[in-house]
């Protein structure tokens, strides 16, 4: 600031008018995220620890509800060594552990296996509960890659002379049997 003279008030300039009128500051509202996504799964299946191995596909339909995610599932699992496929449906709860390109992850899971053994030409139905954990990796807001394991518990629901008629190898006698399952998946979010 210059020294003042005697009987002399400095005054600061006013601001120039902007040729373009007076401005106006707008926030955008936050692009709404995708919560609802569609995709496929590949598995590998392991029977007990001297069953059979299978491997399967499926279907997926995730429902996304921060901070979790709803996943519906029907797929078809063929094992080997045995004559035996199923048809899965089932629902699993995705819990993210973090937000991220890339995100770790707890699951659990429960379901039905229709099972249809070709040898003896019956079909029957085990229940399951799985849990496990995983690690997805966002590749776009709209598109997701993720693989876990999982440990699952199974047991057919049938009469126990029905069960034990079947070639179960890796299930006990009581017709309940553990398995773990890898799985690799892409979501796509709409």
């Amino acid at each position: 600031m210059p020294p003042e003279a005697p009987g002399f008030v400095y005054q600061t300039p006013a601001p120039l008018p902007s040729p373009m009128g007076p401005t106006t500051v707008y926030q955008a509202p936050r692009p709404r995220e995708p919560n609802i996504g569609v995709g496929v799964r590949g598995s590998a299946l392991q029977i007990g620890r001297d069953g059979p191995t299978g491997g399967g596909m499926g279907a997926l339909l995730r429902f996304r509800s921060r901070p979790v995610e709803l996943e519906l599932e029907v797929g078809r699992d063929r094992y080997q060594d045995t004559d035996r496929d199923d048809t899965r449906l089932g629902a699993s709860l995705y819990v993210p552990l973090v937000n991220g390109t890339f995100s770790p992850y707890l699951v659990a899971g429960t379901g039905v296996n229709f099972s249809y053994f070709g040898s003896t030409g019956d079909q029957l139905t085990q229940g399951f509960l799985a849990g496990g954990a995983g690690l997805s990796i966002r590749l776009s807001n709209r598109f997701v890659i993720a693989a876990d394991a999982r440990y699952m518990l199974r047991r057919f629901f049938d009469d126990q002379a029905l069960v034990d008629a079947q070639p179960l190898p890796g299930s006990g006698s009581d017709g309940r049997d553990e398995a773990v399952e890898g799985r690799l998946g892409a979501m796509f979010y709409f």
